[in-house]
């Protein structure tokens, strides 16, 4: 229980240093965190002028070693009604692994893979009787694979959240700020 908050602080963490708000639901209705930005009214592209939000499923887990020298393998489950839930909120599934005690780069995916990967049938186990699917991460040589298929694009993939600023350009907006 402990390690999941962990990655879920952890996660948190990194969106507020990428200069996003992000906030945990206080009932549990399919996601872990909520993270937005607010609307950026000095931007000439009319779509950043309001505010975006996005829902996060964190799936923390220990890695164990595999056969070879530098792989590792993790197993997540992932309740299906969760990720069949549709929702006007774009969602997006990050998976973090602890692995000697260091957080590895995480995977992020966003929903909508994952739904088309559960409908064309290649998503974790195929017992169709099970509302849950496990997933099995094989991590070797800087890539990854889950139930077979190559997700390495998705390895530390950020690019729905750019840093929101620069932070040596805001230090000079402050101390310009200052000298006046």
């Amino acid at each position: 229980m402990s390690l999941g908050r962990a990655g879920e602080l952890w996660l948190m963490s990194e969106f507020i240093l990428r200069g996003y708000n992000v906030a945990r639901p206080e009932i549990d209705i399919g996601y872990d965190l909520i993270v937005s930005r607010e609307a950026n009214l000095k931007s000439t592209d009319p779509s950043e002028h309001r505010p975006k939000s996005w829902l996060i499923q964190v799936k923390t887990t220990t890695c164990r070693p595999d056969s070879t020298p530098t792989g590792y393998v993790t197993s997540n489950n992932l309740k299906l009604n969760r990720l069949r839930q549709d929702t006007a909120t774009p969602t997006y599934y990050v998976f973090l692994n602890r692995l000697n005690d260091e957080w590895q780069d995480p995977i992020i995916i966003p929903g909508y893979v994952m739904r088309t990967w559960l409908e064309k049938g290649e998503l974790g186990n195929c017992r169709e009787d099970r509302e849950t699917r496990t997933l099995k991460f094989t991590y070797r040589e800087g890539t990854v694979k889950c139930c077979g298929k190559d997700i390495t694009r998705y390895i530390n993939d950020w690019r729905h959240w750019p840093k929101l600023y620069d932070r040596e350009q805001v230090m000079k907006e402050h101390l310009a700020l200052l000298a006046e």
